[in-house]
């Protein structure tokens, strides 16, 4: 399971780089035709997950498993908030 993720990781980075690098060939020269920095963060987090998501169904996650992934990914966000906000009230 370790390298289909590792795979799976590998072909989300490839993915968002050719995905970013089409929606930056996208943008107008005119600076008020540009997506704003929100904007642009939205759609390459958006990218990645697809790309992470396709990936990981290719290597055969189950849809359960794709979902205690992402709960474990979330816990590892709070923990780090946690510390975060533990380290600034001391």
């Amino acid at each position: 399971m370790t390298r289909g993720l590792l795979a799976a990781l590998d072909g989300m980075m490839l993915a968002y780089h050719s995905d970013n690098a089409e929606d930056l060939m996208h943008t107008s020269a005119r600076p008020n035709d540009r997506p704003n920095e929100e904007e642009l963060l939205r759609s390459r987090n958006r990218s990645v997950a697809r790309s992470f998501y396709r990936q990981l169904r290719t290597e055969g996650f189950t849809h359960q498993q794709i979902i205690e992934l992402s709960t474990t990914l979330l816990d590892f966000v709070t923990d780090d908030l946690r510390e975060q906000v533990e380290a600034t009230a001391k």
